[in-house]
C-alpha cells in the first residue's frame, strides 16, 4: 500500500495503492490534526489505513488507474530503502564509494545497487 495523496477538509480523503489499484478512502480527521508535524499525519493515516485494509479487501478485477502502478509502487519502495538515498550530495556518494569499495567482489555489490537504483528511477519516471 502506498499513500498518494492525502486532501483535509470535515474528513481525510486518502488516495491510495493497493497492488497497482487506485482506491479513494474517507477517515475521520483525528483530534488535534491541525498541530501535528508532517511526519505524525502520515504516520496516523499509515495506521489508520493499514487498520482499515485489515478488515477490507479489494476485487482483484478492478482495473488499475495505471497499469503499471504495482510496478512504481514496488519501485518507489525500494528506492526508498537505499540508504541514505535522500540527503547525499553527489560528492557524499563519490565519499561512500570509496569508503565501501575495496576489491572487485565489493565493485559488484556497489554497481549492482547502482543498477538497481537506475531501474527503480526508469520505472517511477517512464510510462511503460
Amino acid at each position: 500500500m502506498r499513500i498518494l495523496e492525502i486532501t483535509e477538509g470535515t474528513t481525510l480523503a486518502i488516495l491510495i495503492s493497493v497492488d497497482g489499484h487506485q482506491v479513494r478512502i474517507g477517515l475521520p480527521v483525528p483530534d488535534g490534526w491541525a498541530g501535528m508535524t508532517r511526519q505524525a499525519k502520515l504516520q496516523h493515516c499509515r495506521d489508520a489505513l493499514a487498520a482499515h485494509l485489515a478488515t477490507h479487501t479489494y476485487a482483484p478485477a478492478l482495473v488499475p488507474i495505471y497499469p503499471d502502478q504495482a510496478a512504481r509502487d514496488q519501485a518507489k519502495d525500494g528506492f526508498d530503502a537505499l540508504p541514505g538515498w535522500a540527503t547525499w550530495t553527489p560528492a557524499e556518494a563519490e565519499d561512500w564509494i570509496a569508503a565501501n569499495v575495496h576489491d572487485l567482489a565489493t565493485a559488484k555489490q556497489v554497481l549492482g545497487r547502482m543498477a538497481a537504483a537506475i531501474m527503480m528511477l526508469r520505472d517511477v519516471v517512464i510510462e511503460r
